[in-house]
């Protein structure tokens, strides 16, 4: 019988390989982190800072930077991220040369909720605590929310900020106890009766184009009440003689 000596000695290269290898992840995972490095996505970084995020990861493990690589877990560590209530998204992940990154993605506010227990309403419709570090020049929303009217009034904000003239207008917008809205603007005393949620998109572009009529025209002063309730129309109250 021929001994196939090529094939032996592959198989022996090839378990010496492995042995390198394995002994390379064993000597690898012995090791610890090199710290900890975050990078945050988009323009803005004012609800979190490195540190804070650093506490994050750290609070089970002494308060230290370092970690046994053998014991990190990465699943663990992304989880803890994600549940802070100002971030939107985040990955956590080991560099080859030994580093635990952190992207993180942070939420992003559309307006400040004013009742007993104040908040940022997000882009995509969730709940973000106010924060210490930064306040967001957002319009404010007045008026108990439930889970509908909250995403009408987040289609609302989507809508009049994709708007410059109702963008640069808008401050405020009130749930009433009969179900309507009401928004006021930056500049004028008058009220926006909204009405209820149907048609909020025309309504909203009758709205602008009262706003550019009346901006060219120097007749915002003369109103103390514009009424979008109404099918196709903008019915317009002017201020009595006492009242200006």
């Amino acid at each position: 019988m021929k001994i196939n000596w090529l094939f032996i000695g592959n198989i022996f290269i090839s378990g010496i390989a492995l042995g390198l290898v394995a002994f390379t992840n064993q000597r690898f995972d012995r090791q610890e982190t090199q710290g900890i490095q975050v990078h945050f996505k988009g323009l803005t970084t004012a609800y979190l800072t490195d540190s804070m995020v650093n506490k994050l990861l750290i609070q089970k493990n002494g308060n230290s930077l370092s970690f046994v690589i053998s014991e990190v877990d990465l699943n663990t560590l992304e989880k803890r991220v994600k549940a802070n209530p100002f971030v939107q998204d985040a990955n956590v992940y080991l560099t080859v040369d030994k580093q635990i990154e952190v992207v993180i993605e942070q939420k992003t506010p559309l307006a400040r909720v004013v009742n007993d227990n104040p908040f940022y309403l997000d882009n995509r419709g969730g709940v973000m605590p106010l924060s210490g570090l930064h306040s967001a020049r957002v319009p404010l929303v007045k008026g108990l929310l439930d889970g509908d009217t909250k995403e009408t009034v987040r289609q609302m904000l989507l809508w009049i900020q994709k708007d410059k003239v109702l963008e640069k207008s808008i401050v405020s917008i009130e749930y009433l106890e009969n179900g309507k809205f009401e928004l006021s603007t930056r500049l004028y005393d008058y009220k926006i009766e909204m009405g209820d949620a149907t048609n909020m998109h025309n309504k909203l572009m009758n709205l602008k184009s009262f706003m550019v009529y009346a901006d060219k025209h120097g007749l915002h002063e003369m109103y103390e009440k514009i009424n979008l309730q109404y099918p196709n129309q903008l019915v317009c109250t002017k201020k009595t003689e006492n009242g200006i």
